[in-house]
């Protein structure tokens, strides 16, 4: 709980920080209805479960293959000094739907002028930006201290089916999608109209580059991680 209130403090700190670079560009938020914040809904007792596949690639040493339970919820908000609301999202794993969840860690986000941000493992990210629309380009490092990426937004309300699961307006953003003969690092995120994320693929490896296998893409390290929702509701 210690360490919570810490996070906790943290976040509202960097989001105080945040509020005064940005207020004076957009004193009026718009509608929601109207720019999109149905794909970023926050409100206390939503949560979603998600099925994890991660494979991960030692050099030169076997596949090490997990698959797990991740179920994200939100349970508390606040008001910071600055008048920014917050809300905490507690993370949670289990090995399957027989097993208890355990706790993981804790997140939080924050709709401000325009932005939906999450800080994820104490970085904060502009997931999106809004008023949404197609092909709809931003800098998703814009407030931590990582390189530029251009995050845009691809595929605007398509509808989907996930494990069974209908999603009639969904939008995806590719956050990256760098390749080369030796190396391949993309990461996607999908949202659905009044859920949120629900589908992440992410993938970071390295490609054999010796004169016998350059350019035969057979993975030397890295990590390959499919994330995909199989329930969600409010408590």
């Amino acid at each position: 709980m210690k360490n919570i209130k810490i996070f906790l403090l943290g976040f509202s700190l960097f989001l105080g920080g945040l509020f005064c670079l940005t207020s004076c560009q957009n004193n009026a938020q718009t509608e929601p209805l109207a720019v999109g914040y149905e794909f970023f809904p926050l409100e206390i007792g939503r949560y979603v479960i998600y099925e994890v596949e991660k494979t991960n690639y030692p050099s030169n040493q076997p596949i090490i293959r997990e698959n797990y339970q991740l179920k994200e919820e939100v349970v508390d908000t606040f008001t910071s000094a600055s008048k920014i609301k917050l809300y905490v999202l507690e993370r949670y794993v289990r090995a399957n739907e027989t097993q208890n969840w355990k706790i993981d860690s804790v997140w939080a986000a924050s709709i401000n002028n325009n932005q939906a941000i999450r800080q994820e493992n104490n970085i904060s990210f502009v997931r999106l930006t809004f008023p949404l629309k197609d092909k709809l380009v931003w800098n998703g490092n814009f407030f931590n201290s990582n390189q530029r990426e251009n995050y845009q937004i691809e595929d605007f309300n398509k509808s989907l089916v996930i494990n069974k699961l209908n999603f009639p307006k969904t939008l995806k953003v590719q956050q990256v999608n760098d390749s080369s003969l030796v190396r391949l690092t993309r990461r996607s995120e999908i949202y659905a109209e009044n859920i949120g994320i629900v589908a992440i693929d992410e993938t970071q490896v390295a490609y054999k580059s010796d004169n016998a296998n350059i350019g035969k893409g057979i993975i030397d390290f890295g990590k390959i991680i499919k994330q995909r929702i199989i329930a969600y509701g409010k408590k």
